[in-house]
């Protein structure tokens, strides 16, 4: 998967040595009410999440998420890109920061950019996304981006009811 630059970011694979960020990135409140607590609380059991998740997926499909980057600093401050996700009929975006990158524009610049790049590269024709009923932000971002909110979704093996939203890729 190549490297996304923008203004401020770069996205890029995400890693074993980004254990130390994953474990805290998933650690963070905001993952945990939103996203869901995946009971990692070590850095064994974050490289064990990398490499089963994210790297795995790349190596299968093409496109995970990515790991952004600040140019200005080279800090990690988040994640954004495309899965594959069971009980969805086609790639579905994800993001999240650290609660102090949050607010600033970073995830809709990166998923501005991952739609533009990863959709293209990949031949990707239609986007879904979902969010927990009650996440306001996350919302509002899927509308900017061109989403549109197309009901509910229950993923397999989940109880929890998502928010599910579309976006067909016009080119």
């Amino acid at each position: 998967m190549k490297t996304i630059q923008t203004q401020r970011l770069s996205l890029s694979s995400l890693l074993i040595r980004d254990a130390a960020f994953i474990l805290a990135l998933i650690n963070t409140p905001s993952w945990i009410q939103f996203i869901g607590d995946r009971q990692i609380r070590t850095a064994s059991e974050a490289k064990t999440y990398l490499k089963n998740g994210p790297i795995q997926h790349e190596n299968t499909h093409g496109f995970s998420m990515r790991k952004l980057t600040l140019l200005e600093t080279g800090s990690p401050i988040g994640i954004c890109g495309l899965v594959n996700r069971d009980g969805l009929p086609k790639p579905d975006l994800g993001f999240a920061l650290l609660p102090e990158f949050e607010g600033l524009g970073y995830a809709f610049e990166a998923a501005r950019n991952v739609l533009a790049e990863d959709v293209r590269f990949y031949n990707i024709s239609e986007v879904s996304a979902i969010t927990t009923l009650e996440n306001a932000r996350s919302i509002a971002l899927l509308h900017r981006l061109g989403f549109r909110q197309d009901g509910e979704v229950r993923l397999p093996g989940q109880e929890e009811i998502f928010s599910y939203f579309q976006l067909a890729i016009t080119t």
